[in-house]
């Protein structure tokens, strides 16, 4: 840069100090109204003044301004538009072309019009004509130039050959060739036989008829799959063991169980009643030494079910008899049961009551006899 366009006036004592540069081209005006207004930010004057530089035509829709500075996105570039357009710097209107298509055009204004401004301040938009009549007429003109400057150049040589010195024109040469002869045959005679009558009789009428429809319709199939089996009914342990968990709840309101859990946990506890273990006891199994909090009642029943699950009935061993074989225990004599001896059903201690639990097994369990 030549240092001589440098005009710097003063040094400030504090803030700017203008190094100003004369310029001669490649510059653009900015008002401060513009440069310095309250309303605006940087990215909006930024963009005002990026349109004030660039030539007209010059593509200024979100989408260029946003591709030629990627760090903003369109949200942003947008919403700066919006506000130049708030405060008067800049105007869009959407027209549409004779061809159909709809633009949107853009003015940019180096002072702020606002909307009571009259109309002389106000710039109204350019119909531009379609871009294809235009290359026609360019067409057009190019042709006519081009046929014009022949047609010049065939009056100029016309004009030259004429300006030119006459040249003795050569002797007529006489024709000699014979006259042709005339024809004398006669014409021929006109046939006059008339001509043959056409049969006007009408033809005979196409059956139009349609044919009869083929029933297509295929036969119905006879249905030989097998039936499906009937729904096997649980065994009974599921019962009962669904009747065990269902009621848990009796005991502790912690342990209400919906449809669902219910239907997972049944089998886990039918298991249970299969090794001869039997309601109150797979009961108290359960409710023994619960926990402070069960936040999740599915998994913990879940938890005891499987991994307290009791060991299944082993088979009696064989008994050995002195001086004999041994004997199996399905080969023992059938013992009649007493009908005023019974067993209890938890300690097998020996009642005289009748069939149930000892008292001991009572107090324990704090539930009441079953007498029959």
């Amino acid at each position: 840069m030549d240092a001589s366009k440098l005009i710097r006036r003063r040094c400030a004592s504090r803030g700017v100090t203008h190094v100003r540069t004369r310029l001669d081209r490649e510059f653009c005006v900015v008002a401060n109204a513009l440069a310095q207004h309250r309303n605006l930010d940087y990215l909006a004057i930024g963009i005002a003044t990026y349109m004030l530089s660039v030539p007209e035509g010059t593509k200024v829709s979100i989408k260029a301004l946003t591709e030629r500075d990627p760090r903003h996105g369109e949200h942003a570039i947008s919403g700066a538009l919006r506000r130049l357009e708030a405060v008067g710097f800049l105007r869009r209107e959407t027209s549409r072309l004779p061809t159909g298509r709809i633009v949107t055009r853009t003015f940019i204004h180096t002072v702020p019009v606002r909307d009571d401004a009259p109309e002389a301040v106000r710039v109204e938009p350019i119909v531009a004509e379609p871009a294809a009549p235009v290359r026609q007429e360019a067409r057009a003109s190019v042709r006519e130039e081009a046929r014009a400057s022949v047609r010049e150049e065939a009056r100029a040589s016309v004009r030259e050959e004429a300006g030119a010195a006459p040249k003795a024109a050569p002797a007529p040469v006489r024709d000699t060739t014979p006259a042709p002869v005339r024809d004398t045959t006669p014409a021929p005679v006109r046939d006059t036989t008339p001509a043959p009558v056409r049969d006007t009789a009408p033809a005979p009428v196409r059956d139009t008829t349609p044919a009869p429809v083929r029933d297509t319709t295929p036969a119905p199939v006879r249905d030989t799959a097998p039936a499906a089996p009937a729904p096997t009914p649980p065994p009974r342990t599921h019962g009962i063991a669904a009747h065990v968990l269902s009621t848990l709840h009796r005991e502790d309101p912690r342990l209400v169980l919906p449809e669902r859990d219910l239907a997972r946990l049944t089998p886990l506890a039918a298991a249970w009643l299969e090794r001869d273990v039997d309601r109150d006891a797979l009961r108290a199994a359960l409710l023994a030494h619960l926990p402070q909090h069960i936040h999740r009642p599915a998994a913990f029943l879940a938890h005891r079910l499987v991994t307290d699950l009791p060991a299944p009935p082993t088979k009696l061993p064989t008994t050995f008899r002195a001086g004999s074989a041994p004997v199996e225990p399905s080969n023992l004599p059938d013992v009649r049961p007493s009908a005023w001896w019974h067993s209890c059903d938890v300690c097998e201690r020996a009642l005289r009551y009748g069939p149930g639990r000892c008292r001991d097994c009572q107090a324990e369990r704090g539930a009441a006899a079953d007498r029959w």
